[in-house]
């Protein structure tokens, strides 16, 4: 992404959810290439449910989506 990287995208996805008072929580996967303990922490701080590492096992990132769109039900 230019000039924007996924820890911005997300607080921005965030604050204008609030600004717009969304009643709908909008869920966010982050999948990165980064697997370090430190950034799976700064993911999640950044406003992601979930941090995923790539190279990611598809399995994995489907069971992810189904357990964060039941999580509200």
């Amino acid at each position: 992404m230019p000039n924007v990287d996924g820890y911005e995208l997300i607080q921005t996805v965030r604050k204008l959810a609030l600004q717009k008072n969304l009643r709908e929580d909008i869920k966010a996967i982050a999948l990165s290439g980064y697997a370090a303990e430190q950034d799976r922490q700064n993911s999640l701080a950044a406003g992601f449910d979930r941090h995923i590492n790539k190279p990611m096992d598809v399995n994995n990132l489907i069971k992810v989506i189904a357990q964060l769109a039941n999580a509200d039900r």
